[in-house]
């Protein structure tokens, strides 16, 4: 869901000032109507899904693992949809103009932006309201079970307490810091022009407007922390065991927090770029109903994000991203100034030469075709990437909970080897830690209600990266292959962002950068 509500900020980013140049709609009435009728057929498709997912999940007339699956699939067509009406909304209808234009919204910073994303928050809420039945029913099974083995279970959450939690951890989470983002956006044009004064570099208002960005998602943790309603880990023997951890593998952070989640949310999470501003997070949920010891394995997951500087390589991955698509919309401009000699009669600027083409779309096929092509290397790089970096957070985690050789109780060729000798290869995995890491991941899937073969984008399904882990533990030479694989992708990363960060400036410094790109309109 983050994902989606990225996505939906970048298409508002990505809208010009005013009305799209290929409006379905032209009247305020008509495109409130529109907007509604989209609204109304999502949510009825919706219902329908919720209703097909209730009949799956009765144990008379389906299973739980075919209703687990299918409400999988289901939640991911209703985000897809959501997204589609919302991209239908901003692009081909005057909606976003109407908000900004006819009802004065601009005139506050950011607010108008944000409030063009009111169809797209009103259908995630609506889609979760008609939902709630099929996560109530699956966590009334999951505390049954839990009663049933003697476990302690909090009663099942309310709609309130639900749409609150989704409210909170899926939405505000990224609007939060996304609408200080609306806000440098919009005030650009004032502080850019006093910047060019000053420094005499065009490009200085988006670089100022880059700086803010940075320092906006660099201080979030801080504010995040209070959006999704955290305390600090008091002190006792688990908060001991977790701060040796930290001393051991050399984790600095701030705080190590409970996540408070209703005891809804089995799992843990990490934020923050550097240590003043880092918070380590373990939900209630995960305190209740795990042992220590998976317990330690999941923040040990959590500290090999850290430790392996996840955070850093996947901003790397943003910049890349973004450097690229300009490099390919300047090759393309580039291309067409070459293409027609109708081009060498005007400024030498493609965007005049598109402008004679389609005259009332150049400046926005411009500011848009970046955006596309972001969107694809993020819909394809960055979960595989991610994917691959989840894994490795596994590794570590499992590292980090290897037992002494008296405590291993599995076949092992870090303790027990069939050959006698146990090995000194850095790069080997206990058995036990791995299984150890494996049944926490699967204890996580059955507690929150989740198909431990549901795929998922960023982070592969948990069936999956179980028996990767055991796969892991027979064989140390596809550890030494699989980190090799990251240590690529790192590589490829860090030398791919600083060679098109060097092309971009001498490119500027020469004066090779059409005005389009460096925000000179």
């Amino acid at each position: 869901m983050h994902v989606l509500v990225i996505a939906a900020f970048a298409l508002v980013l990505a809208t010009p000032p005013h009305d799209p140049p290929w409006a379905l709609v032209e009247s305020i009435p008509t495109t409130l109507a529109l907007i509604t009728g989209q609204w109304m057929v999502l949510m009825s498709l919706v219902a329908i899904g919720t209703r097909m997912t209730l009949r799956r999940l009765d144990t008379v007339t389906g299973g739980e693992v075919d209703g687990l699956r299918f409400f999988a699939r289901f939640q991911l067509v209703w985000r897809c949809l959501l997204l589609a009406v919302t991209v239908i909304a901003l692009q081909f209808t005057p909606w976003i103009g109407i908000v900004r234009d006819d009802w004065g919204l601009s005139m506050v910073y950011g607010m108008a932006d944000l409030f063009a994303l009111t169809p797209f928050f009103l259908g995630a809420i609506g889609a979760w309201v008609i939902q709630y039945p099929v996560d109530r029913i699956i966590r009334e099974r999951t505390v049954a079970a839990q009663l049933w083995e003697g476990q302690p279970a909090r009663p099942v959450w309310s709609l309130k307490q639900y749409l609150g939690f989704h409210v909170r951890h899926n939405l505000l989470l990224i609007a939060a810091p996304m609408f200080g983002v609306l806000v440098l956006r919009d005030a650009e044009p004032d502080y850019r022009a006093h910047l060019t004064r000053w420094t005499g570099q065009p490009v200085s208002g988006q670089l100022a407007f880059l700086a803010g960005v940075g320092l906006i998602f660099l201080f979030s943790p801080f504010l995040l922390r209070y959006i999704w309603s955290t305390e600090v880990l008091p002190a006792g023997e688990l908060r001991d065991r977790l701060e040796r951890l930290c001393s051991r593998v050399g984790l600095r952070y701030r705080q190590i927090l409970i996540w408070q989640t209703g005891g809804v949310m089995v799992n843990g999470a990490v934020m923050g770029l550097f240590a003043p501003l880092r918070y380590i997070l373990l939900s209630d949920g995960l305190l209740e109903s795990m042992e220590d010891d998976k317990i330690e394995a999941v923040f040990g997951h959590e500290a090999g994000h850290v430790k392996h500087h996840h955070i850093p390589y996947y901003l790397a991955f943003a910049v890349l991203s973004m450097l690229i698509a300009g490099g390919v919309l300047l090759l393309l401009l580039a291309w067409l100034d070459a293409a027609d000699p109708v081009a060498e009669g005007l400024t030498g600027s493609a965007s005049r030469m598109l402008l004679a083409v389609v005259p009332d779309r150049s400046s926005y096929l411009i500011q848009v075709s970046p955006i596309l092509l972001v969107a694809v290397m993020w819909l394809v790089g960055f979960g595989w990437i991610s994917r691959r970096f989840e894994r490795q957070a596994d590794l570590f985690g499992a590292l980090t909970v290897t037992p002494e050789p008296d405590h291993c109780i599995r076949d092992c060729v870090v303790h027990h080897p069939q050959d006698g000798n146990t090995t000194q290869d850095p790069h080997a995995l206990c058995g036990t830690a791995a299984e150890l890491f494996a049944e926490a991941l699967e204890t996580i899937a059955l507690l929150n209600g989740i198909n431990p073969k549901s795929r998922s984008w960023r982070h592969s399904s948990i069936a999956y990266r179980a028996a990767f882990l055991r796969r892991l533990a027979t064989e140390p030479a596809r550890v030494r292959t699989f980190q090799g694989v990251v240590r690529n992708i790192k590589i490829v990363l860090f030398v791919g962002t600083a060679v098109a960060l060097a092309v971009t400036v001498v490119l500027y410094l020469t004066g090779q950068l059409p005005p389009e790109l460096v925000g000179v309109y």
